[in-house]
């Protein structure tokens, strides 16, 4: 019983923990994307802070794009018709 509960809770640990690496690898490999694209170095003070201003509007097109996409969502007809 003991075994099974605490090979249930590292399974639980473990996909929590998959879960955020692969949030991070989105979000790592997005900034690396929006560097590359607009050819900034974080080195220098300019470019980080165009990189800030860049990444930020990447990340509120997100939180946009996901509100638009779970309105949509809502507004679906989910359950079927009832038959007369």
């Amino acid at each position: 019983m003991l075994l099974r509960w605490i090979g249930v809770q590292t399974t639980r640990v473990l996909n929590r923990m998959k879960i955020t690496i692969i949030i991070l690898m989105f979000f790592v490999t997005g900034a690396l994307i929006i560097i590359s694209n607009n050819n900034l170095s974080i080195y220098n003070h300019e470019d980080l802070s165009e990189f800030s201003k860049l990444y930020l509007e990447w990340i509120n097109r997100i939180y946009i794009n996901a509100q638009s996409i779970t309105g949509e969502i809502v507004k679906q007809e989910w359950l079927p018709e009832m038959l007369p």
